[in-house]
């Protein structure tokens, strides 16, 4: 073919370039048999080579402290014993020298012993698994072993611990492949094809079709059976367009687009084939099928629009994987992946790209359809399938090669030549004419042009191959930069992408080494020849002999060679770095730099000068001679002459006439000196002789030799340098390319920091000199100026023989392009001088990054369009700073000269005291850099919290002996949350009841032993009876403050005993007093408050595992053991188990459990078990409406039963949870058939009698699950109410459950029941033989659940209508006919609906009471008060009114009738006030209302003073004690409910006052009441607060709901476990300040401003209660920096939020300094040590304490220089003065400037002149002159170097050399020259 890569002719064979031998591989033959141990024998069946990831080598191979190089060899072994398979195993080795054995043994693991039948090579690979390496072997057909090889690697742990997982696949696979991006990383999985030829029969399984189906039909529409359209693919260049070949003739390479073969790729309508190709991204994740991308998918906008008809899975049988790989990019961010695959029936390969693709749209479940089917059961319906596709592939491009047979048994990526990313495809394949050799078939694309484009092809741009017999891509060279552009933009992609290999090890490309079939090895890039490679000369092969190469690893591979009279194999490395040599690799970075813009003739010449620079310097290197580099010498050789030649130079006459005298055996020794290494490092380190004056030895020319051998004559003369130039023309400006690339490149070293780059630097510089000279003899002056910019720069004539002065030679013209030469010091002072015409219009080379840099940051920080606003200029300027790069300013001051960064420094000071508001266009990395990482974390949240609390707070709180209830560890949590007092201390002891109680028991001296006895067991069952009522309050007060445990959680027992003093004797409670079931539900309430102890599980990685929950399931325990004969005994149940798995589902931790560990606990478990599991699930899963878990709620509810299961007894307890349980997981659903169901079952009339127990709880639960399923459905509007759900009637229905009547449904439920008793067999079972209903409606059970759901329906709709069914009685006859605790449901149910109008005043508060019961409740007192015979006294006294007053009393006191219930009135009042406290403690959840808290507070103040007052009054208002305590016990609850987390102590005070009573006629339900107050006071340890969503609403609703049980045991009208659903609407919202120096949590005072106005100063840490919808939180200290942040979704917020502060150089904490008052100077005597000992306690940055270790504290840190007489005198003072000012004023960043100005000043004066440092001085004098703010450096310090700089250039400087002086001249006249500048 013409496009074929032929060997230059002119190409001298002779010097090759020499390769770099390592060691003999191992397992050279990986079929054969090894001996192994005794009579073992081993066999390699598959092995690989590789290296492994950077970070894991330095992790993992420094810890285990090994030496390794990274290669590492991966091998799939047997071991037989006498032909037996003992084992099989996959060993990972390094890949060593086979006299060492098989090398280090990394790691083993033990593969399954199944048959291992496969024969390709893909069974192995390393693939990412979230960013963490992991081994994947295809050890089974069906299986795939997944091992973590080196555990200790960076990032997250998938596997841990070194530990394997083996992930079974429903089908065989053929072979894996690693998907290199994080994008779409893990494994490619190919299934083998159904006939078994190419890549066994499918065998899915059952499940598997059905979920494929599942997604087909629900998830892909029909993908599966689709057809793809014509011109769906953009396949190759088209259908009717053919490519040109790089001859012009017609191409090898064709696209193939034909239409029967595009719709066999994918399946067509009439099969069922499924996918052949598979993906895997995390071991525990699905296996999913790849997609066929189409063109409208590939190009639509909305990226939904990919699940189309014309997209189908991946299904052709045809297609074989043989390649996957990752594209890298070195000039724009891609993360491509390619694949190849090869056609076996069609003989082609194509190339195919993956990418991610969108989650598919989720089809509408079948509860939100308007159209139900009725028919449907709603227990049978079907979850949706998750398994869609995750990677979806396109073709880009189709090979066609007739020339060659089968697949390619080699395919690989490589860099092309602009060096712009490995863009070159290449594939290696078998000839048809010659079996031995292959054509290696290369193309280059241009992926960066088709991203930019909406084309499925690529854009080829070369195609080209090699005739050759083996080839392997190395990583040999380095990359180069494309031209710096000054005036580049911040967005400019391209110019953007390189910053990430900036100042660090760049990116090696990509080479092709090939082996030809003549034996000869070359190494290209692209279709570039680099150089020819030949082995070592001391390893001798025969001419004709061909040789393989294989395993490639960056630039080593291996090399073998199996001729018939001539074996080979060996591990070689490949490098054409110049690794020894910083000066010749920078060098020719540059030049290769500089051709990138140039023809693409010219293009060669970089490779070609690299290439013989290491050709000739291996040369010069076998000789004796001790040369210190010799690579830099022959790159000053090479390059010389070829700007000779270019010049009119014979080189090669001139070269015949030289005859090299070998200096090996020269008797001049001590010219042999002067040229040995030893001299040549001690020189080039700027180092002083002792015993002379002069710094350099110069060395004559004719006393030096430029060639030591003949072979490096011949050599150069014929170098491929030479022939490139010869052969493009010498007419291309090739002298001046190169000139102006190296002076380039010597300006960019001047500014880069490091004592290397200055040597390198003064190399280059001596070498352009010698140049510039040449071009500047006689009366020929064209290089005068680059002559005298050398002089200044480095005077010293050099050391080394120059190839000019060999060869005498004068240069007659000008070899650079510029018109001066360009100086980066000189336009940096013309940029502060605003005389910068030109210069941002120049692109410097493209490795002068650094002056690139800096003069675009000068750009911007003196830019004329915005020099009035200084704060857009350092904003803009720091903004440029992160855009290139650098992380912060240390960062930034270790790879750039300190000094030219003065100006940039300033801004940044000033940036990082006034930084820019938090505005979306700053990125973190701004405050980073400006060093405010309070300000970069907070932009930045969602990392993981690592910040401990304040030892000085928290060390008191040590935890000892036994917290089992995680009271002692919340002292802990909550110290800095309140660090003054002890109040959570003593809210501990309250709800704690794991330990027993204080009793005290008053001893009469006529009570004897045995009544003494008693009345303590007497009044320790009452204590009793409070410590079983704490459980409740513990789990709210305890919530959430755990982290996540290992071992199984330890429930506390609760302890039914009492502590007498003095001697603190345990006392028991009597078995008798307290029997198992009054102990059940307490349990189950201990449980439910130990597992809400645990984290809420956000997201898989938080949530436990199913091993854990399993864990903790307790044994279960006979009552007694079993007698033969009789029947089981009775089992013993652990009821706390079943609260711990509510708790767990409620923390979001219950998904993890698997179907059979749901049955089983079902089955199995106690009733509290089913309830907790019911419960736990629905809230798990709240308002997803998931079908598993609704069928599973269904079965548990006997009235979805058909009419043959009725009997079925259940617990009253489980339907009532399994009821709630739908409400939850259904809420907000508006789910029409539970709505349905929920309406009938509210006003279901007994008819069973194990239905009639708790069944006023049954129906409450009903409302309330009804109010759920459809809350806030009035707020939707009346006609969306009416299209969907008006044919239920729901307000009338649910009006007459509330007000009553007759039941319109009474006779057809009579009639349907008669029917039902005639027709069924057990008919008795049917009826309730306890109650008997007649035709009214029984609102006693209807009217509480009715009122609450229609409130819910209703909620902040603010409907007049639906109040209207909810109004209160506004007479007395009214009030007879309601149930005063009704009037309670009524007035909640009414605040729900008007939630808006709902007001914290007393106005609001007294218009909720109806007039009537104001006006009798009012005549009561007034009776009450008259009648007294105390009125001074009474509290309501008449003394202090007036006579008008006390007439209107005496009427209103005769209308007081005599029949009136006085009790009813009180009730009626007492009930009503509890109503509106509830209402209020509802509406302002979790708000900290001041308002609502103080009405609350008086109005229980007034019920408390009822029932504890022995005054008249308070005996004649009080009404009976048991409602009494439970209006108080709901006031107390709704005051907790507002007030909730923030621990306030006038409310806790409040509720110790109230739950002090412990005596009979307090019950159970009082105590729980009083527990749940301050537990919720103190929610979550005072970290976390109540919601106030509709969610929330409806959670606290049920949770709180009015009526407690009297007995623990008490179900009746509400069930207990409904208790704890509190947990759904705790929020996590407290705040807390860390300090980003130290990562502690610290108290500081923060001032919290919401959207609506309201402003708060509170101390951090602390809750945010939602008091808006947004707020902005801001630090209230002059401590610390100021910072803020802004927090939206205040009502969804439910984290943590930390604002991270720093706090000011010289500042106390507020805890040590609440004034925050500054250090004042003038106070500290640096002669003091308790002064020192003040500085070093204010050093709060690492900088800072290492600078006042070393300088200020350490007297061998004094200089005694007498430089800053005038401002101090030894470097000790100096050093204190320097950290008391950047502490007083905030310049931490000036302690290293004023130390550099430092040193340059001494080093002048001690008459060590520089060039660098003077001009460097003289751009800070000009910064002074042209700038009016200084920040680090102050104006009198600049003064007293500026003066001091001019005294001493003034100064004739006496006794030293003359080359001293010499540059001392040359220094005066860059420190008061004015020199100019220009550009090319």
């Amino acid at each position: 073919m013409s496009g074929d890569v032929a060997m230059n002719s002119s190409e001298p064979s002779e010097w090759p370039f020499t390769l770099h031998p390592l060691f003999h591989p191992s397992n050279k033959d990986m079929n054969s048999v090894n001996n192994a141990c005794h009579t073992h024998t081993k066999k390699v069946i598959h092995s690989f080579v590789t290296d492994i990831p950077l970070g894991v080598r330095n992790d993992y191979f420094e810890s285990m402290n090994l030496q390794f190089d990274g290669e590492i060899q991966t091998n799939i072994e047997e071991y037989y014993e006498n032909d037996e398979l003992l084992f099989r195993r996959v060993a990972v080795k390094s890949y060593g020298d086979i006299s060492e054995g098989d090398g280090s043994l990394f790691a083993s693991y033990m593969l399954p012993s199944d048959p291992f039948t496969h024969t390709g090579k893909n069974v192995m690979c390393y693939t990412d698994f979230d960013g963490k390496p992991h081994l994947c072997v295809l050890s089974a057909p069906t299986k795939i072993s997944i091992f973590d090889v080196f555990p200790f690697s960076n990032g997250k742990d998938v596997i841990s611990g070194g530990e394997g997982h083996i992930v079974s696949l429903p089908f065989e696979a053929s072979s894996i492949f690693s998907m290199p991006h994080s994008s779409c990383g893990g494994l490619l999985i190919q299934r083998k094809s159904s006939d078994g030829n190419f890549p066994m029969q499918l065998n899915y399984t059952e499940e598997v079709l059905k979920q494929l189906e599942n997604a087909s039909s629900l998830g892909h529409q029909n993908m599966m059976n689709s057809k793809i359209k014509e011109g769906s693919y953009g396949i190759g260049a088209g259908k009717n367009q053919s490519r040109s070949s790089l001859d012009g003739e017609s191409s090898m390479h064709s696209s193939y687009s034909d239409e029967s073969d595009i719709n066999q790729l994918v399946t067509n309508h009439n099969t069922t084939t499924l996918p052949t190709l598979y993906t895997l991204h995390l071991p525990l994740d699905e296996i999913r099928p790849c997609l066929v991308i189409s063109d409208k998918g590939f190009n639509a906008e909305n990226k939904n629009e990919l699940w189309c008809k014309d997209t189908t899975y991946f299904s052709n049988e045809e297609e074989e994987v043989l390649f996957v790989g990752g594209i890298r990019c070195f000039t724009k961010s891609i993360s491509d992946i390619v694949t190849v695959t090869y056609n076996h029936k069609k003989g082609f390969h194509r190339i195919w790209m993956l990418n991610e693709t969108p989650t598919p749209p989720a089809p509408m479940p079948l509860w939100k359809s308007s159209s139900l089917n009725p028919d449907i059961d709603i227990a049978s319906a079907s979850a949706f399938s998750e398994l869609y596709s995750k990677v979806a592939m396109r073709c880009i491009y189709t090979i066609q090669n007739n020339d060659v047979n089968g697949a390619a048994s080699k395919i690989f990526l490589s860099t092309n030549e602009k060096s712009t990313g490995d863009f070159v495809l290449s594939l290696m394949q078998q000839g048809n004419s010659d079996e031995s050799k292959h054509k290696l078939v290369s193309i280059e694309f241009d992926p960066i042009n088709h991203h930019m484009s909406k084309s499925m092809s690529w854009n080829v741009v070369n195609e080209f191959s090699h005739v050759c017999v083996s080839a392997v891509p190395i990583k040999s060279s380095p990359i180069v930069f494309s031209p710096f552009s000054i005036n580049r933009t911040d967005n400019d992609e391209s110019q953007k992408s390189r910053l990430q290999w900036n100042f660090g090890i760049k990116p090696k490309a990509t080479d092709i080494l090939i082996s030809k079939a003549d034996g000869n090895l070359m190494l290209y890039r692209g279709k570039t020849l680099l150089t020819h490679v030949c082995f070592p000369p001391d390893i001798s092969s025969p001419s004709s002999a061909t040789y393989k190469l294989d395993n490639p690893v960056t630039n080593r591979f291996d090399v073998s060679c199996e001729d018939s009279n001539f074996e080979f194999c060996m591990r070689f490395s490949c490098s054409i770095l110049c690794a020894q040599s910083e000066v010749t690799e920078t060098a020719l970075s540059a030049i290769g730099s500089a051709f990138l813009s140039t023809e693409d003739e010219c293009s060669q010449i970089p490779f070609a000068l690299r290439a013989d620079c290491l050709r000739l310097a291996q040369l010069r290197a076998r000789s004796d001679m001790q040369s210190t580099d010799v690579e830099w010498e022959s790159f000053k050789i090479i390059t010389s002459a070829i700007i000779a030649v270019e010049n009119g130079f014979d080189l090669a006459s001139e070269m015949d006439k030289i005859i090299v005298t070998d200096i090996r055996y020269s008797d001049n020794q001590w010219a042999e000196l002067l040229r040995s290494k030893f001299h040549n490092e001690f020189i080039a380190s700027d180092a002083r002789l002792a015993l002379t004056e002069n710094n350099e030895v110069k060395v004559d020319y004719e006393d030096s030799n430029l060639f030591n051998s003949n072979e490096e004559v011949q050599f150069l003369k014929n170098s491929r340098s030479l022939a490139t130039l010869k052969s493009i023309g010498l007419s291309k400006g090739v002298s001046n390319i190169i000139f102006d690339a190296l002076h380039c490149i010597c300006e960019d070293l001047k500014v880069r920091r490091g004592s290397n780059f200055a040597n390198t630097s003064r190399k280059l510089s001596q070498f352009l000199q010698s140049i510039a000279i040449r071009c500047n003899t006689g009366t020929n002056n064209l290089m005068a100026d680059y002559v005298k910019h050398y002089t200044l720069n480095f005077p010293q004539s050099s050391a080394s023989c120059d190839f000019f002065g060999y060869f005498e030679l004068s240069i007659q013209s000008r070899i650079s392009n510029w018109s001066e030469p360009f100086c980066i010091f000189s336009w940096i002072e013309n940029i502060m001088k605003n005389q910068n015409k030109g210069i941002f219009n120049t692109d410097l080379n493209g490795e002068c990054d650094t002056s690139g840099k800096l003069l675009q940051l000068y750009k911007v920080l003196f830019s004329e369009t915005i020099k009035s606003n200084r704060e857009k200029r350092d904003s803009d300027l720091v903004k440029a700073l992160v855009n290139q790069g650098f992380k912060d300013v240390n960062d930034l001051c270790s790879k750039i000269s300190l000094l030219p960064l003065v100006p940039i420094l300033d801004a940044v000071a000033r940036s990082r005291l006034s930084p820019p508001i938090m505005e979306t266009s700053i990125s973190p990395s701004f405050y980073r850099f400006i060093g405010r990482i309070d300000l970069a974390k907070i932009k930045e949240p969602g990392g993981v919290n690592t910040a401990v609390d304040n030892p000085a707070i928290t060390s008191s709180f040590d935890i000892k002996g036994d917290d089992t209830d995680g009271l002692m560890s919340i002292e802990k949590f909550s110290a800095m949350l309140f660090p003054n007092d002890v109040r959570i201390r003593d809210a501990t002891k309250l709800l704690r009841s794991s330990k027993p109680q204080f009793l005290r028991v008053l001893r009469g001296p006529e009570t004897n032993d045995h009544d003494y006895e008693k009345l303590k067991q007497q009044k320790l069952a009452l204590l009793c009876r409070r410590v079983l009522a704490l459980p409740l309050g513990r789990g709210m007060m305890t919530i959430g403050t755990c982290e996540l445990p290992f071992e199984p959680l330890t429930i506390p027992e609760i302890c039914l005993a009492g502590r007498i003093p003095p001697q603190n004797a345990i006392l028991a409670l009597e078995e008798s007093r307290c029997t198992g079931k009054h102990k059940l539900w307490p349990e189950f309430h201990n449980g439910v408050a130990s597992g809400l102890r645990l984290p809420q599980a956000r997201d898989e990685k938080s949530r436990l595992s199913r091993n854990w929950i399993v864990s903790n399931k307790p044994k279960v325990r006979p009552v007694a053991p079993a007698q033969a004969g009789q029947p089981p005994p009775e089992i013993e149940y652990d009821h706390a188990f079943g609260g711990f798995l509510f708790a767990l589902g409620l923390r979001g931790h219950l998904q993890s459990l698997d179907k059979p560990d749901i049955f089983d606990y079902i089955n199995n478990g106690a009733n509290t078990t089913v309830v907790g599991l019911l419960l736990g699930l629905s809230a798990n899963k709240i308002g997803s409406c998931d079908a598993n878990i609704l069928r599973t709620l269904c079965i548990h509810i006997p009235s979805l039963f058909p009419t043959s299961l009725r009997p079925v007894e259940l617990c009253t307890s489980i339907q009532t949870a399994a009821i709630a349980g739908a409400g939850l997981l259904c809420i907000g659903s508006y789910h029409r058939v539970l709505t349905e169901f929920l309406l009938n079952e509210i006003g279901k009339r007994p008819s069973a009698d194990q239905n009639t127990d708790d069944r006023e709880g049954y129906n409450l639960c009903c409302g309330i699950a009804l109010g759920m399923i459809n809350m806030c459905l009035g707020n939707r509007g009346r006609r969306s109410m009416n299209d969907d759900l008006s044919d239920l009637k729901i307000e009338e229905r649910l009006h007459r459950y509330i007000a009553g009547g007759i039941d319109e449904n009474f006779e057809k439920q009579k009639q349907h029941q008669g029917d039902r008793a005639q027709n069924a067999e057990n008919n008795e079972n049917e009826r309730s033989s306890k109650i008997y209903e007649g035709p009214m409606i029984n609102i006693d059970i209807t009217s509480p659940g009715s009122t609450l759901a229609l409130g819910m329906i209703y909620h902040r709709s603010g409907s007049e209508a639906a109040v209207s069914l909810l109004e209160l009685p506004q007479t007395l006859y009214e009030l007879d006919n309601v149930r005063p605790d009704f009037l309670f449901f009524r007035l909640v149910a009414k605040s729900l609906i008007l939630w808006d109008r709902v007001e914290p005043s007393k106005t609001w508060m007294n218009s909720q009471m109806p007039e009537i019961i104001s006006k009798y409740y009012e005549l009561f007192r007034l009776k009450t008060n008259k009648a007294s015979s105390f009125e001074g006294l009474s509290l309501f006294s008449l003394s202090k009114q007036g006579k008008d007053d006390q007439d209107l009393n005496n009427a209103k006191l005769e209308e007081f009738s005599s029949d009136l219930d006085y009790n009813s009135i009180r009730q009626a009042h007492a009930y009503i006030t509890a109503g509106i406290c509830f209402s209020l403690g509802l509406r302002f959840a979790g708000t900290g209302n001041e308002e609502a808290y103080s009405s609350i507070f008086e109005k229980i103040l007034e019920l408390q003073k009822l029932r504890d007052g022995n005054d008249s009054l308070s005996l004649a208002l009080r009404p009976d004690i048991p409602t009494l305590e439970l209006c108080l016990g709901s006031a107390a609850i709704a005051l907790a409910m507002i007030m909730s987390g923030t621990g306030n102590l006038k409310v806790f005070r409040l509720l110790k006052s109230l739950r002090w009573k412990s005596e009979m006629d307090v019950k159970y339900g009082n105590h729980m009441a009083y527990a749940s107050a301050i537990g919720l006071l103190f929610l979550g340890g005072g970290s976390k607060t109540l919601g106030n969503e509709p969610r929330d609403i409806a959670c606290l609703l049920i949770s709180f709901f009015p009526r407690f049980p009297i007995f623990t045991h008490d179900n009746r009208y509400h069930l207990q476990a409904l208790r704890h659903l509190y947990a759904l609407a705790a929020k996590d919202r407290k705040i807390e300040a860390i300090d980003v120096d130290s990562n502690e949590k610290v108290l500081l005072p923060l001032k919290i401003k919401y959207c609506n106005g309201h402003e708060d100063k509170v101390m951090s840490p602390t809750i945010l209660l939602h008091k808006a919808e947004a707020c902005e939180v801001s630090i209230d200290s002059e401590s610390y920096y100021p910072a803020s942040m802004k927090v939206n979704g205040l009502y969804e917020l439910n984290s943590i939020t930390s604002i991270f502060v720093k706090r000011k150089a010289g500042r106390l904490s507020h805890a040590q300094d609440p004034s925050g008052n500054t250090l004042n100077i003038s106070h500290i005597d640096l002669t003091r040590d308790d002064s020192l000992s003040l500085i070093r306690s204010i050093a709060n940055d690492r900088q800072s304490k290492a600078f006042f270790r070393y300088f200020c504290e350490s007297p061998s840190a004094d200089c005694g220089s007498n430089i800053f007489s005038l401002h101090d005198s030894t470097c000790q003072s100096f050093s204190t003065k320097l950290v008391v000012e950047a502490f007083t004023q905030e310049k931490n960043d000036s302690m290293m400037l004023y130390f550099a100005l430092w040193t340059l000043v001494e080093n002048i004066q001690n008459n060590a002149w520089q060039s660098k440092s003077i001009w460097e001085l003289r751009l800070l004098r000009t910064f002074f002159q042209v700038s009016d703010n200084f920040e680090v450096i102050s104006p009198y310090f600049a003064s007293l170097v500026c003066e001091c700089i001019d005294n001493t250039v003034s100064i004739q400087v006496k006794g030293v050399s003359d080359d001293s002086k010499v540059f001392q001249a040359n220094s005066i006249e860059i420190w008061n020259t004015r020199l100019g500048c220009s550009n090319s």
